[in-house]
């Protein structure tokens, strides 16, 4: 297990240090425009610091609320999300950080994230209103527990819109996340506007604020470098193995795009086949026939499910994409098919009564490169190694290299 700590520690790094670099222009106090590319890091850091760059390549300069008047980020499809310099007051406490602009109109609608929880935040003529809300919490009612979740939100917003019925109303059942406090303004905006002037709406890429899935499916083989898979209480008992063996398997990798866009965590999960023999000896003594030699083979013949749990790191390099990954694998044999045949009788061949040790574990290593099809659908090439262990000095195990190809979808 130690090798998985080994791994984690490498990788943690590679996200502490990712970038993110989208085009957009950061906004001077003076009113002055710059384009470049900007560094879109989750919401804690964007309310915190700009990073940007003229170019790719040139150097980073950061810039806090005091020194721009905000920036802006382009997305996909045009899109585009907006932070500006804006003093707020917390808990009595006036600071002048970046907060998200989510939508100008009639009332404006911003969103910041402090340390503790986010707000957000609705402005008219001047007077702000801040809404919150707390986490959920466990609580128990008549022997049973259930989560006890935090709507004082939707009480402040109805009373905020009070003089408009039908926002109001909406408002005793909003969600608390982007999309809803957007309509729920939106709405404001389109019953009160007197010119009939659309509002604008910044927000470019909400459903990149949540965790992101990618599936991808595999088939491949497995090279045995070497392998002492054994009988229990027997380790002299070493089956002699098929080389290549055929593989098939499955991967889900977890992303937060807001953190990382290179960084991963991956499960994945493979079958693959195991064949193999060994060629034995024992003397047996009776009271009857005395000493008897009996030459056998136990052949195996069985499936091998493994389970892995790493890191990727993905190079952001356009189409084609290198990757690196590594973590921990567990390996299991899928039943205890021996068959035992007497060498000196062939006929005689049943099902043996000695049991295989089937269980094995030890980290992973892989290299290989995505190629990019469309938006985010790849096929992808990979080499692994790993090597697996049923005791904990790293003995007694497989040592195996594999090949794999799939699609990501």
């Amino acid at each position: 297990m130690k090798h998985f700590f080994f791994i984690v520690i490498f990788f943690i790094p590679l996200v502490v240090n990712s970038q993110n670099y989208k085009e957009g222009y950061i906004l001077s106090n003076n009113g002055d425009t710059i384009k470049g590319i900007i560094d879109y890091k989750a919401d804690k850091t964007n309310a915190k610091v700009c990073y940007f760059k003229t170019k790719p390549g040139a150097e980073t300069q950061s810039f806090h609320p005091e020194e721009i008047a905000g920036y802006r980020i382009w997305n996909e499809k045009d899109k585009e999300t907006y932070y500006t310099s804006k003093e707020i007051n917390i808990d009595g406490n006036s600071q002048l950080v970046f907060v998200e602009y989510l939508l100008q109109g009639v009332m404006n609608l911003y969103f910041y994230p402090s340390e503790k929880q986010n707000y957000y935040i609705l402005e008219e003529d001047g007077v702000a209103t801040y809404v919150t809300k707390q986490a959920d919490v466990l609580d128990k009612k008549d022997g049973k527990e259930f989560y006890r979740k935090d709507v004082k939100y939707r009480g402040i917003l109805a009373y905020l819109f009070k003089d408009t019925p039908a926002v109001a109303e909406m408002a005793g059942k909003i969600d608390f996340n982007h999309k809803s406090m957007i309509n729920l303004v939106k709405k404001y905006h389109d019953t009160t506007c007197a010119t009939g002037e659309a509002c604008v709406v910044f927000l470019g890429d909400g459903n990149k604020r949540k965790a992101k899935f990618k599936f991808s499916l595999y088939a491949g083989a497995n090279y045995l470098l070497s392998s002492e898979i054994f009988i229990w209480y027997n380790s002299d008992m070493n089956f002699d193995m098929t080389k290549v063996n055929p593989l098939v398997g499955g991967q889900v990798v977890l992303y937060a795009p807001r953190i990382s866009q290179s960084v991963g965590v991956v499960l994945d999960a493979s079958f693959s086949k195991l064949k193999g023999s060994f060629d034995g000896y024992a003397r047996y003594h009776s009271v009857a026939n005395g000493y008897r030699d009996y030459n056998y083979r136990l052949e195996l013949d069985e499936f091998s499910f493994s389970g892995k749990l790493g890191f990727r790191y993905t190079f952001q390099t356009g189409k084609i994409k290198p990757t690196l990954e590594g973590g921990y694998s567990y390996s299991t044999l899928l039943g205890n098919k021996l068959k035992e045949t007497d060498l000196d009788d062939p006929s005689k061949s049943e099902d043996s009564r000695l049991e295989l040790v089937r269980k094995y574990h030890g980290p992973y290593i892989s290299a290989g490169v995505d190629f990019k099809l469309k938006k985010d659908n790849y096929i992808f090439c990979r080499i692994s190694y790993e090597k697996n262990s049923s005791h904990a000095d790293g003995s007694h195990g497989i040592e195996l290299l594999g090949i794999k190809t799939g699609y990501t979808f």
